[in-house]
């Protein structure tokens, strides 16, 4: 409750300079790659890890003087891992073998952002930064098997 309540605080003073802090808005695209593993309950099979993608778009708007911002984002990411179900005889039987599948998911990141930016002139071309809030996920399609 406190730190809803804190992150809460932190919003409301940030949108409530926008006018007066005469802020910079910046937009552009975003792609990458992810490494991940599934991981289930019960061990029926092996399970290797997989590459995925993410694109998207993100807008970050910073504060200039006091080095804090808002960063937005829209993200389509797709998660995958190979199923060895051809290893158990009882899916072997069926014709399955090493099966390929994917999580399809739309991300929309809402992130308070600090960007140090008091190191004389140096921060226009590097600036080191923390991020940190909520991420509202949706999954668009259960699971795709690839074969």
């Amino acid at each position: 409750m406190k730190r809803s309540l804190t992150a809460l605080l932190i919003a409301f003073v940030a949108f409530i300079a926008v006018p007066v802090a005469n802020a910079q808005m910046r937009w552009g695209a975003s792609a990458g790659i992810n490494v991940n593993s599934m991981k289930f309950k019960q061990d029926l099979f092996q399970v290797s890890q997989g590459v995925g993608e993410s694109l998207g778009v993100r807008g970050e708007m910073m504060f200039p003087g006091i080095g804090f911002g808002i960063e937005l984002g829209l993200y389509y990411q797709q998660q995958g891992s190979t199923l060895h179900l051809g290893d158990k005889k009882i899916w072997a039987s069926q014709g399955y073998g090493n099966e390929r599948i994917y999580l399809h998911n739309v991300s929309i990141p809402f992130n308070l952002k600090f960007k140090w930016t008091r190191m004389q002139g140096l921060e226009d071309y590097v600036a080191p930064f923390v991020f940190g809030g909520p991420v509202l996920r949706f999954r668009l399609v259960t699971a795709s098997v690839m074969r």
